[in-house]
């Protein structure tokens, strides 16, 4: 018997040597896609919870410009998803400092402007504007331009 086991496990040639390859259980695989796939749900679920978004904007500061604009805008720039999966407006994905530049790019009589958060679903928009140097009229149209001091 001790032979038999001997040459077969130590003596053997290489042309009998069986390859082993070592298989995970298929039951393995199944069980972490099902858990990844049910982690991704869980995190979209909670995203798309309107508790979780933005709902309310307040703007301090404004002399000249409308805050009512400046909502509006923002309204329109957390407009939309990302991926089609993902909320602009839910908490945890709006950037307030991207936030706060891209309303600083669409008014230039914006001097500084910060984006803080005020609870889960207030966002507080602080606003200091450029002061007006002067103001000139064309004499052919009806236009007034403004010329702040930057």
């Amino acid at each position: 018997m001790y032979e038999r086991t001997y040459s077969k496990q130590v003596l053997r040639t290489k042309n009998e040597e069986e390859v082993v390859v070592k298989k995970r259980p298929r039951w393995k695989i199944i069980l972490l896609v099902v858990l990844l796939l049910g982690c991704m749900y869980g995190v979209v679920t909670a995203l798309r919870n309107p508790r979780l978004h933005i709902q309310q904007f307040q703007v301090e500061g404004t002399d000249a410009l409308d805050p009512e604009d400046i909502k509006s805008e923002v309204y329109q720039i957390l407009e939309g998803n990302y991926l089609r999966f993902f909320p602009k407006k839910s908490t945890f994905l709006v950037q307030p400092d991207s936030l706060g530049e891209q309303i600083k790019k669409r008014f230039p009589r914006i001097a500084t402007i910060s984006v803080r958060r005020d609870g889960i679903q207030t966002l507080r928009f602080s606003v200091t504007e450029f002061e007006e140097a002067y103001l000139w009229c064309e004499a052919e149209s009806t236009a007034v331009h403004i010329v702040t001091g930057k």
